[in-house]
Parts: C-alpha cells; sequence; structure tokens
C-alpha cells in the first residue's frame, strides 16, 4: 500500500494523469489539446510499472520519474523482456506474451503418496498451474477452476488419474503463447462469449465461462478477459444458467467497453453472443418464464440492450464459441485456432436487426376505423417479415431467421 500510494501521488501531481474508472492502479493522461483522446497509460503493480503511449508521454515520464532508485526503463522489442513471470516480445508487429517456463513446472502426481500427502502436492500443483491459466493460457481456465473445488474430503484415486491426464496433456501443449495483433480502431468492437454447464458442480450449482475480445471488421481479435468460476447462485434450470452467464459476460464486457471507449475517445460497440437459444429469445423478445428472481436479471439485460448499452445479442453455433471450453473439459478446437491465428470468425445461427425504420403512424387515415387497422396491420407485418427473412444456412442446410450479415 506505501509503494501505491507514492506512485499515484506522484504520477498525479506531476504528470498529471487520473486513475480509471473501473481499475485504480490504471492511470490515463488525455492530450491537452483533446480532452477525450488518451495521450498515455500506466499500469502500476506493486514497485513494478508498465507505460504505454507516445514519445512525449515517455519524456515526460522518465523526467518525472528520476527521483525514484529505479533499474531504468526497459523497452519492448525482439528479444524477450521478463515482466511479471511473463515473457513479453514484440515482433512483425505481434505482441507476445509467454509463460513456458512455468508450464514446465506442473508436475504430476506420484503414485507411491498417501493419499493425504498427495492431496498436498496436488494442491501445491494445481496453484501452479492456475498462474499461467489465468494470465496467457485462457485453455487451461476450465480444468484449474474445477480442480480448484477439489477438497481434501473429495480427493480421490481418481482425481489423482485426472490431475496426472491434466499434466500430460499441458505438457503435449506447452508452446502455445498469448498474441496481441495490431486493430483497426475505427471498426473495433467489444465482442463477448458467454456459455454455462447446468449443474455440473453438484448442489445445482453451474460452471460459467466468459471470453471478452476486441474486435475488427476483418476478424483480427485480442483477448481481453477470460474466465471460468463456479456460479454462486443455484441454477434450477438451464435457462437460468445461461442467463446468469450473459450477467456475468455483461458486466465484463460493460468494463472492457467503458475503457477503451475512454481510450480511443469514442463510444465502441457491446456485442453479445451466446449459444442458447432460449437465451437468446427471452433477452431480445418480450418471452418470460415463471421463475420470477430470474425475471429480474432478464429485464437488467432487457433494459441495456433497449438503451443500447448492449448494441447487439447474437445467437451464435456452439462449434463458434470460444467459451465453451470454460465450462467443461473439452478440447476446443475454436478456442485453439484463435490463439494460434488471433482471428475470430462467427457464425450466426439469429439476431434482431435493429437499424430499422420505426412504423409512423402519422399519415395513416383516421377517418375509417377498420382501414386504419388493416393499414397499421400491413405496415407490422412488413417491419416482421423484414426482421425475420428466412433463408437457408450454408453451413447446415437449415432454416434460421435472418436478414443479412451482421456486421460482427
Amino acid at each position: 500500500m506505501n509503494w501505491y500510494a507514492t506512485y499515484l501521488a506522484h504520477y498525479k501531481s506531476k504528470l498529471g494523469m487520473v486513475c480509471s474508472s473501473h481499475d485504480p492502479c490504471m492511470l490515463l493522461k488525455n492530450k491537452k489539446s483533446q480532452e477525450d483522446v488518451c495521450e498515455g497509460v500506466v499500469l502500476l503493480q506493486v514497485d513494478d510499472s508498465t507505460s504505454i503511449g507516445t514519445k512525449e508521454f515517455h519524456s515526460e515520464e522518465e523526467l518525472a520519474t528520476a527521483r525514484f532508485d529505479n533499474h531504468g526503463a526497459v523497452f519492448l522489442g525482439e528479444s524477450p523482456v521478463a515482466h511479471n513471470g511473463c515473457e513479453l516480445s514484440f515482433s512483425n508487429d505481434t505482441y507476445v506474451m509467454s509463460q513456458i517456463q512455468h508450464v514446465r513446472k506442473v508436475k504430476e502426481i506420484p503414485e507411491n503418496l498417501s493419499n493425504e500427502e498427495g492431496f498436498k502436492f496436488f494442491r501445491s500443483q494445481r496453484a501452479r498451474a492456475a498462474y499461467p491459466a489465468t494470465m496467457t493460457r485462457p485453455d487451461l481456465l476450465c480444468y484449474t477452476s474445477l480442480y480448484s473445488q477439489v477438497t481434501q474430503e473429495k480427493f480421490t484415486p481418481r482425481s489423482r488419474k485426472s490431475f496426472n491426464r491434466f499434466v500430460r496433456h499441458v505438457q503435449g501443449v506447452l508452446n502455445v503463447p498469448l498474441k496481441f495483433v495490431r486493430l483497426d480502431p475505427d471498426t473495433l468492437s467489444v465482442v463477448t462469449f458467454t456459455d454455462a454447464s447446468f449443474s455440473s458442480t453438484g448442489e445445482l450449482r453451474s460452471q460459467l465461462g466468459v471470453l471478452v475480445v476486441l474486435r475488427d471488421s476483418k476478424g483480427n481479435a485480442n483477448l481481453v478477459h477470460a474466465s471460468s468460476l463456479r456460479g454462486r447462485r443455484r441454477a434450477r434450470s438451464v435457462l437460468s444458467a445461461e442467463m446468469f452467464a450473459l450477467l456475468d459476460g455483461f458486466d465484463a464486457g460493460f468494463v472492457v467497453r467503458e475503457l477503451v471507449s475512454n481510450l480511443l475517445g469514442r463510444k465502441v460497440e457491446l456485442h453479445m453472443l451466446t449459444d442458447s437459444r432460449s437465451a437468446f429469445h427471452i433477452t431480445t423478445t418480450l418471452i418470460s418464464t415463471k421463475e420470477k428472481r430470474l425475471m429480474l436479471d432478464v429485464h437488467l439485460l432487457r433494459e441495456a440492450y433497449e438503451s443500447r448499452e448492449i448494441s447487439r445479442i447474437l445467437w451464435i453455433t456452439g462449434d463458434s464459441n470460444l467459451a465453451d471450453c470454460l465450462t467443461k473439459i473439452k478440447n476446443n478446437g475454436t478456442l485453439f485456432k484463435y490463439l494460434t491465428t488471433n482471428e475470430v470468425h462467427i457464425c450466426c445461427n439469429a439476431w434482431v436487426d435493429r437499424d430499422l425504420r420505426p412504423v409512423h403512424l402519422v399519415d395513416v387515415p383516421m377517418n375509417n376505423r377498420e382501414e386504419m387497422m388493416k393499414e397499421v396491420s400491413r405496415r407490422l407485418q412488413e417491419v416482421d417479415e423484414r426482421i425475420y427473412k428466412a433463408i437457408p444456412n450454408d453451413s447446415n442446410n437449415q432454416v434460421v431467421r435472418k436478414e443479412s450479415r451482421p456486421s460482427v
């Protein structure tokens, strides 16, 4: 806390930086000529700091921090730089984060250990695997989340075998770094993938997965947030679990959207993606459910959707959902392909075209009630046909409700 207070007061007084609205350790500085455009960003972590900005900002920062006894600034280049347990490098216009040394340290549980000693060894190794999973390896998040729920009473020989299989899988795919490519800022949007595994952890608790990326119109994307957690509330149906995941995804996506909007000086669109047909329809239509508490969550999402805090909610296929492997132990080729190519291609089943013109009734003749009702019905039917126009889907030859390709 002493380091944080010292750094925070210094950056605020000397550089005129302000804390982000969602993270007190993230400091922003706007240009003097343009108050809504960010010039530099500083991230604080104990006695280390990471700064990103223009050359003028770096010059000001060096002068302002000259009084501190430090090791000097290290600029990121092709040679790796160690920071916060990661190896950072920059080459071919791509930033690379790797924790291969930490992944190599995860070991299998020896067979000759007793159940008590085996659990102590298991506890240390799952913590060792959780660090790279939360930093650079989202494909390991579901494993570490499920293993963190195993207590000493629940630790069995089956748990030992399962963890050893996980270690062998990790050792087989060691070199999977997290990459960040250059995106087009003019077409940038926040895309949130959500998924849920109903009652998979016992006691009607579900595993919830959320993955947030920044994506441009060309399909290039950078991972910003990923989580795989046990739901705090009990889900009484599959719809409840999917709605809980959507709520968590909206929270994470909204924070990312606000931060990116502050950096770019303009509002960025937020897109919510789910592979649950029921969750899509209950959010975008007036369908209700008998679960009264769940309806409060539904109304919250509907309000955000109607006020354009959520730009679009899309129903996608399960194969194109990057959050699918965050809720169940399986090999998700879509997520692994993203980690290697940094491209996200979305296959949509349905969405709502929100750019339609509203139905204007000013010019409807009011002298004849019957003619007025016919005209209103005809115009509403026109709008309905434009929103849901059945065309064959190329991927599975099924008829789905679409009108045109979405922008995401």
